[in-house]
């Protein structure tokens, strides 16, 4: 499976672009937070379920990709947090979440109840 890590404001449009056809999952990270570390955990545990094959994976560090952070929540709308996972298809945000509420059960159970298999 690949993963796509975004770097710049350039790469959110393009993966943007691209969820218009295929559901996307966003996971910001913090390389400096515990709680992070803890979600980043959950989400690569996720990328390993049946579900994830649904959705097109990308990431980003909030510290070293500020500008695609940024433009992720200016595009989605959705406020910042980190960590933070979202998960987007045509344009709008189906589903979004941070904090502890990122496990690999909730990220299937998203991508199983907003995303058709």
């Amino acid at each position: 499976m690949d993963i796509q890590r975004l770097h710049s404001r350039t790469d959110v449009a393009k993966l943007l672009e691209a969820a218009r056809a295929q559901p996307v999952l966003i996971f910001k990270h913090s390389a400096t937070c515990p709680i992070s570390a803890r979600a980043c955990d959950e989400w690569r545990q996720f990328l390993g379920v049946p579900e994830a094959e649904r959705v097109m994976p990308a990431y980003l560090v909030v510290q070293e990709d500020r500008e695609a952070s940024q433009e992720v929540a200016e595009r989605t709308g959705v406020r910042h947090e980190s960590p933070q996972v979202l998960l987007l298809k045509g344009g709008r945000v189906l589903w979004h979440t941070s904090h502890y509420a990122i496990t690999k059960d909730a990220l299937a159970a998203a991508v199983a109840q907003h995303v058709r298999g």
